[in-house]
């Protein structure tokens, strides 16, 4: 289960100082922001997030494939997608051994749409 934290901005990922925290968003609080202008910053990419999380589901990043046309913006390769828990990512999917031992949370699943 993924657990925010409140100890660095979302955006510029500046710490907070110790037993201090930043503020939350007021919207999902799943994700925080040293101030108001990082969550502007932030906001195209946390917008299609932004909403109270379930238990029964899971935010993904969706690696978009190249079709020979060139992107001018970087994350147009990358899309937000809400996954329910019996997506076959969770049964077919494989940990990657790297981030694995960083401790964090990344599962390759290559899969047809």
């Amino acid at each position: 289960m993924y657990t925010v934290t409140d100890s660095y901005c979302r955006n510029c990922k500046q710490e907070a100082e110790p037993k201090k925290s930043w503020p939350l968003c007021p919207k999902c609080h799943g994700a925080a922001y040293c101030s108001k202008d990082c969550q502007t910053s932030d906001w195209p990419i946390h917008k299609p997030i932004c909403r109270p999380r379930r238990a029964d589901e899971t935010w993904a990043i969706r690696i978009l494939m190249n079709n020979g046309t060139r992107k001018t913006d970087a994350m147009q390769y990358f899309r937000h997608e809400l996954i329910k828990e019996n997506h076959p990512i969770f049964s077919s999917g494989e940990p990657c051994p790297v981030t694995k031992l960083l401790g964090v949370p990344l599962v390759i699943y290559i899969g047809w749409v």
